[in-house]
């Protein structure tokens, strides 16, 4: 494999180390903006359809732009042009919705902000350096690399930025709202911080990713069996057990999710009478929570593997929506605050990261990544989807207290599948690897037609 160009004087770590510094930054700005959609959206006094059907114009928006654009970078190697498509669109969207709030401005930065995914490509830049770095160390350096707590030492930065950022952002919202006479005036105040932030953090990242090319990697083939070996590995990893069971269960989550996180904003400020500082404050536990997760998952990846991190991702998401479905006054809105310390998302992201681009696709990261979002995608289409019939029929009360925990309900039954669904697989593969070794000394041979 051909080395990637390097700019001059930022080597692999000098890059990887900015990084860190570019994304506590990124995502500091950006949690005082766009985050913040859902009680804006709320207090605008929109219908929970209206939630549901933002969620499906994105999932809409990603499956026609970015499955295309990820062959693409995959292809010619070259990141930057479509994580600063991503950050314009950030920015460009932050701005609208600072100055327009009308129903049809969210419509359009949904769109917008569906178009490619920058987050995504930025995980597989980091990972990509990561594998440049550990060329750079000696053997047995290199084999003791983590790479994915390298990847979370570089994730976290994020969380930080957020964490510390969120509750500030709520409250000022809250206090600048009502002043000139604009119930939104804080909204258009930090909205435009978080533009102007992630406007210069943008150009902060450029300059640090600026000269770097992915080398398409190249394999050379001595025989047939490498050829096969290679393709299986490569081109058809998505034919592969541990594929199947992370996006079949990936898909039934995020079904759940889109219930539980569609009507979530109007359940705080409409049915617990919380506010902008509130949520502020749940996402600072949120984000909080996600540095000693990152770690702890970073290191149990290793040795216990990845697949029971992803199960306890369900299991944290499903205490949570028992918890939800309970609280159905202000007097607990300390218990939702509570609950927020179990992060899915931190214990199960750098395991799913790790086992997509390290083990699953190591050669075609970004399709890997991108196939498996497509699959958590579509569950959050038809998530959003079987939402909007569900508040059509149930009219009024849709949004009510009776309406969202209704959709609670419904999460806590899609999670369980999920569970379900991640368990049996794995039963299964275990007995059909365990029937493939009893076979193997039986007869000498192996099934072709079963790829592990």
């Amino acid at each position: 494999m051909m080395p990637a160009p390097q700019a001059p004087g930022l080597s692999p770590s000098r890059r990887l180390f900015l990084l860190k510094i570019q994304a506590c930054m990124d995502y500091g700005f950006s949690v005082i903006g766009m985050a913040f959609n859902g009680m804006l959206q709320a207090a605008m006094g929109l219908p929970v359809e209206f939630f549901f059907l933002l969620s499906v114009l994105s999932v809409v928006t990603a499956f026609v732009a970015q499955n295309s654009l990820s062959r693409k970078s995959d292809k010619h190697g070259d990141r930057i042009p479509y994580i600063m498509l991503s950050r314009s669109m950030q920015v460009c969207s932050t701005l609208l919705i600072a100055f327009i709030r009308v129903e049809w401005i969210f419509i359009v930065t949904v769109i917008m902000n569906g178009i490619v995914s920058g987050e995504s490509t930025a995980n597989i830049i980091v990972y990509e350096l990561i594998d440049e770095k550990q060329k750079l160390l000696d053997p047995r350096e290199a084999a003791r690399l983590n790479k994915s707590k390298e990847f979370s030492k570089y994730r976290i930065f994020g969380s930080i930025g957020w964490s510390w950022t969120a509750p500030f952002g709520g409250m000022a919202i809250k206090a600048l709202n009502g002043m000139h006479g604009d119930p939104y005036f804080g909204y258009t105040v930090m909205y435009c911080i978080s533009a102007a932030g992630m406007a210069a953090t943008a150009i902060f990242l450029y300059r640090i990713v600026h000269g770097y090319k992915r080398a398409v990697p190249t394999t050379i083939l001595t025989n047939k069996a490498q050829d096969a070996l290679a393709t299986i590995s490569t081109s058809r990893f998505y034919m592969t057990t541990a594929f199947a069971m992370l996006v079949s269960s990936t898909f039934l989550y995020s079904m759940s999710l889109a219930m539980q996180s569609n009507p979530f904003a109007k359940y705080l400020r409409d049915g617990l009478d919380a506010g902008e500082d509130y949520y502020g404050m749940l996402m600072f536990l949120w984000a909080t929570a996600e540095v000693p997760l990152f770690f702890l998952s970073s290191h149990l990846v290793k040795t216990r593997g990845w697949k029971l991190l992803i199960l306890l991702s369900f299991l944290f998401h499903e205490v949570k929506l028992v918890v939800f479905s309970i609280v159905s006054t202000p007097a607990g809105l300390w218990l939702v605050a509570a609950v927020h310390v179990l992060n899915p998302f931190g214990i199960s992201f750098p395991a799913r990261t790790y086992a997509i681009t390290n083990e699953i696709a190591r050669d075609r990261k970004a399709l890997g990544m991108t196939l498996h979002d497509s699959f958590s995608a579509l569950g959050s289409l038809i998530g959003g989807i079987l939402g909007m019939l569900i508040a059509g029929n149930l009219g009024i009360i849709a949004n009510t207290m009776p309406g969202y925990q209704y959709f609670f309900g419904i999460s806590i039954g899609l999670t369980a599948c999920a569970i379900a669904v991640f368990l049996a697989i794995e039963l299964v593969a275990r007995v059909r690897k365990r029937a493939l070794k009893i076979g193997k000394q039986r007869t000498g041979k192996t099934s072709p037609r079963f790829i592990g």
